[in-house]
C-alpha cells in the first residue's frame, strides 16, 4: 500500500512527540534519578497530558526501555577509535576511560542501567527496538588482541566479561562510597586489570 503525504506527516508527528517524551525522561533520570520518573511528571515536562503518553507507550516500562536504548546508543557513539600511534592495549584503556568518564559525569544513568529493572516490552512489531549485542561489541573491541597473538579466540568471551564485571564492580564501589575507591583509582584499578589480563 502506497504511503501518502498525510501518512508521512502522521509518522513524523508521532516520532516528534515521542522525542519530547524521551528527552523529558532522560533529563529527569540525569538530574534526579529514575525514581523521579512517573507518567504524570514526564508528560507534564514534555508539555502533554499524561493520557497522551499512553497513545505512544503502553506503560512507563516501555518508555524507560526505549530511553535506556537511546542512552546506550549515545554511550556506544562515544567509543573512541584506536589511534594509529597507540598500542591496542592503550586504545582499549582509552575506550574504557571514555566509558568511566561518562558514568562519573552521569552517575544517575549508571544507577538506572544497573540498579533499576526495566524489561523489554513484549511486542510483535518488527520495528520495536531491541538491546544491542554486547557480546559482539566486546568481541570487536578485543579482536585486535587475537590478531596480534595476545589472546586466543576461545578466551575472548571470558576476558571481555572479566573486564566488564571488573569495571562495574569498581564503579559500584565508587558510587556506594565503600572500599575507599576514589575517582582516580577507578581508572588506575581498571588499567591494572587490563595490564594483567593482556
Amino acid at each position: 500500500m502506497k504511503e501518502t503525504a498525510s501518512d508521512n506527516k502522521q509518522i513524523l508527528k508521532k516520532e516528534r512527540v515521542k522525542t519530547y517524551f524521551y528527552e523529558a525522561t532522560k533529563d529527569m533520570i540525569i538530574i534526579d534519578g529514575v525514581e523521579s520518573v512517573s507518567v504524570r511528571k514526564v508528560a507534564d515536562k514534555a508539555g502533554y497530558s499524561y493520557a497522551t503518553l499512553y497513545n505512544y507507550f503502553e506503560d512507563i516500562n516501555e518508555l524507560l526501555w526505549e530511553v535506556k536504548l537511546i542512552m546506550i546508543s549515545e554511550l556506544v557513539e562515544l567509543k573512541q577509535t584506536i589511534e594509529e600511534n597507540k598500542s591496542i592495549k592503550e586504545g582499549l584503556k582509552s575506550l574504557f576511560g571514555t566509558y568511566i568518564r561518562y558514568f562519573l559525569e552521569f552517575p544517575n544513568i549508571y544507577k538506572f542501567f544497573y540498579f533499576y529493572k526495566v524489561t523489554q516490552p513484549i511486542k510483535n512489531s518488527d520495528n520495536h527496538k531491541i538491546e544491542p549485542d554486547y557480546e559482539a561489541m566486546m568481541r570487536a573491541v578485543l579482536n585486535g588482541f587475537v590478531l596480534d597473538g595476545t589472546l586466543k579466540d576461545k578466551d575472548l568471551e571470558v576476558v571481555g566479561k572479566t573486564l566488564i564485571y571488573s569495571l562495574h564492580g569498581i564503579l559500584t564501589l565508587y558510587f556506594s562510597g565503600n572500599g575507599g575507591i576514589t575517582e582516580e583509582s577507578v581508572y588506575n584499578e581498571l588499567n591494572k586489570i587490563i595490564d594483567y589480563l593482556l
